[in-house]
């Protein structure tokens, strides 16, 4: 009668193992665990090499290969295609036994050496099927002969990727960003008949198509694709019937001037055929497998068919859960940098047997529940992953497992708005005050790249909470949100002031910088005083506390246009105070003396003013802003212009900027003005005083307006506005 200990650890056994009900011997007695590899749904034709994916930490980048066995035991032949730390290791095997199921054993010692059963003496296996995409980083130098391609192709690194491609037909590069890119392709086909074959490249910049280790068509040097697309570089081959092996290798470095990287392979397969590209169906199909079950080492040595070794007990210890993961979409600045940006990515747990539910927590402090799930990661990069098996209510079993977060590669458009609106979505439902804080600074710098204001009002006081931590390369990111918090639409002009003084008051961890970021936080610490002085001058009225900001500013670590507004602001704070001679003295040292073509320049000037004022009226405020900005920025003086000022004070009124339409309006009734754009502008200030409870300096407006412009239209508006309270007595 079995004991208690037996019984346990054969159900256990028997839960975890979901190979069927037949027990199998176990082949490979140093693996931690195996995995059940069966053919995929639908696949019919007897490949004589299978491919699968396995997600696990246990295969080593390096690894040649993994122990596979069919079910009777014998040792199958195995390749592995591509592994890389946080990425689903691919793997070719030889499946000409057309068995419907195979067992892998990832992880033993031996994944680079002989298994038991193994031959020894025989050469390393070569997969006779599909054909292999390898890209490796290019130097950029011109590749002019197939010699130099080959030697070219030796030296280039490090390696992105290598995958299975259906056909050489590639408009993108399937490992990575389309930089200078060295592309190898090989691969098995097959021809029905005897015959000549001619073969064409079509690619942009180098290209050579080999048939056999022979070379039948190039294009070489550095070249767009136009003057090749009907496949005029070509070649012809005598091939006969059976299958045959190609190589192609395209050497693309034109992606600094615009070109798109392209890779095609054309043929005539015979003499009476059309050229057309090589279809899917050429070459010799892969059978695809996927991992059906799973389950851990036994405890101690079974019998072993193969090695003769024999001991008990056969059950199997419980595994950890296992998951499987896939990048579904991303939203990224370019892929330039590629790491910065939203990624969405699916897991999947294996099932299995019992009542048993999972548990998922993600380094980015959010959490979720089932077997399927999706994550929004606000940050590219290894990602560490927990899955927590959950049984009556309590952890039994947990997997710690990296999984990288990338883009997906083959995604055309690197911002979509479709998709950041359904990331945006996930991550507003989530505390991000949680948030590491390099995704932090990774949803920041996107928020601000594409000035989503939804998610700039969530991270700025975030950001602000945690300005300390932050490395002074950084700090170019509180600056943009103290720009951001002070406009159009957020309006936070307190937030805007602690975001910048946070910049002004910043002080590294070490105790030395090195010179660089030196230099970088000297040149981000000026620009925040003057956006403070700005912010002082414009928004909350305070020109004394903003000259007193500039006196502060040291010139010379501002650039040229900064140093230009240093000086507008200047010009800005002595009008704000009364001091309009200053003012105007201030503005002269920076517009150019008069010219006799300036007629040119004024008609310029009332096209962009009528052009604002339609922006204005379409509320197209952006657009009005930027016409206005720019006959400000030519010729400074404009700013004490009634017409610009006017047309100033009523696109901030439409965009509820009332404090600095307020400001505004201040300086504006300092400059001596005509008779009309004195009345708008004291209507302008009575109104807006009046909005905000200053209801003395709205009376003392309106008192002004009416005893100085008593016939004018603002008076007569005022009058109907404010009936008798306003009209002074005699």
């Amino acid at each position: 009668m079995p004991t208690t200990t037996n019984r346990v650890c054969c159900v256990i056994g028997l839960l975890w193992f979901a190979g069927g009900s037949r027990a199998v011997e176990w082949h490979s007695p140093d693996a931690p665990c195996r995995f059940r590899i069966q053919r995929g749904e639908g696949e019919t034709y007897a490949s004589p090499v299978g491919v699968f994916r396995l997600w696990t930490t246990d295969i080593a980048a390096d690894a040649a290969r993994i122990p596979i066995f069919s079910e009777s035991g014998t040792p199958v032949p195995s390749q592995v295609l591509w592994t890389a730390e946080g990425e689903p290791a691919q793997v070719l095997f030889d499946s000409s036994g057309a068995e419907k199921a195979y067992y892998a054993y990832p992880g033993a010692p031996s994944g680079g050496q002989p298994v038991v059963g193994a031959d020894t003496n025989s050469p390393p296996w070569q997969p006779e099927a599909g054909l292999i995409l390898e890209t490796r980083r290019h130097d950029g130098v011109p590749v002019e002969s197939w010699d130099q391609c080959l030697k070219a192709w030796s030296r280039a690194g490090p390696v992105y990727g290598r995958s299975l491609a259906p056909r050489i037909f590639d408009g993108l590069h399937r490992h990575g960003p389309t930089e200078n890119i060295f592309s190898c392709y090989k691969g098995w086909f097959e021809v029905p008949k005897p015959d000549a074959y001619v073969f064409a490249t079509i690619s942009t910049d180098a290209s050579f198509l080999a048939v056999d280790g022979r070379l039948v068509a190039q294009w070489p040097g550095t070249h767009p694709l136009h003057k090749g697309r009907f496949g005029q570089f070509r070649g012809t081959i005598d091939l006969k019937a059976g299958r045959h092996f190609l190589e192609y290798y395209n050497a693309y470095g034109s992606a600094k001037a615009n070109q798109p990287l392209v890779c095609v392979t054309a043929w005539q397969p015979g003499t009476n055929a059309l050229m057309n590209i090589m279809p899917v169906e050429a070459f010799v199909p892969v059978a695809h497998y996927w991992v059906a079950g799973m389950d851990g080492a036994p405890v101690g040595v079974q019998t072993n068919s193969l090695s003769g070794a024999t001991n008990a007990p056969t059950a199997h210890l419980p595994l950890k859960p296992c998951f499987e993961w896939n990048v579904l979409q991303h939203s990224i600045i370019s892929r330039d940098r590629p790491d910065e940006g939203l990624v969405t990515m699916e897991f999947r747990a294996r099932k299995t047997h019992g009542n048993t539910s999972f548990q998922w927590i993600f380094d980015d402090s959010s959490t979720g529940q089932g077997q399927k799930i999706t994550n929004v990661f606000p940050r590219c990069g290894l990602r560490t992953v927990r899955l927590n098996l959950v049984a009556n209510g309590r952890v039994v079993a947990a997997l710690d497992q990296k999984a990288r977060a990338r883009p997906n590669w083959l995604q055309r458009e690197d911002f979509l708005p479709d998709i950041f609106e359904k990331q945006k979505a996930n991550l507003l439902t989530r505390d991000l005050a949680l948030l590491p804080l390099d995704d932090l600074i990774s949803l920041t710098r996107l928020a601000t790249n594409y000035r989503d204001h939804e998610l700039l009002a969530r991270v700025a006081p975030l950001a602000l909470a945690r300005s300390g931590d932050f490395k002074p390369q950084e700090l170019d990111l509180l600056l943009g949100l103290g720009l951001e918090m002070g406009t159009h639409p957020h309006r936070s002009y307190e937030l805007s002031e602690r975001l910048l003084s946070a910049i002004v008051a910043w002080k590294p961890a070490a105790a030395n910088l090195d010179a660089s970021d030196s230099k970088r936080l000297a040149e981000t610490r000026e620009k925040a005083r003057l956006l403070l002085a700005a912010l002082f001058i414009q928004c909350k009225d305070q020109p004394r506390d903003g000259l007193r900001m500039l006196e502060q500013i040291a010139a010379a670590q501002l650039g040229k246009d900064e140093q230009r507004w240093k000086t507008i602001f200047e010009g800005d704070a002595h009008l704000a105070l009364g001091d309009v001679e200053t003012a105007k003295k201030i503005y002269l040292t920076i517009t150019d003396p008069p010219k006799r073509e300036d007629t040119k320049a004024m008609i310029r000037r009332m096209a962009r003013l009528d052009m604002a004022r339609y922006f204005l009226d379409q509320k197209e405020y952006d657009e009005a802003e930027r016409l206005l900005q720019e006959i400000e920025w030519e010729a400074p003086m404009e700013r004490m212009s009634p017409d610009n000022g006017l047309l100033r004070v009523k696109l901030h009124r439409a965009r509820q900027e009332a404090a600095r339409a307020l400001a505004l309006c201040r300086r504006l009734l300092n400059v001596p003005s005509s008779d009309t754009a004195e009345s708008l502008l004291l209507f302008q200030l009575a109104e807006l005083c009046n909005e905000q409870n200053q209801r003395e300096e709205s009376e003392a407006a309106v008192k002004k307006l009416l005893t100085k412009h008593p016939y004018s239209e603002a008076a007569a508006l005022a009058k109907e506005k404010w009936g008798d309270r306003v009209i002074p007595k005699k």
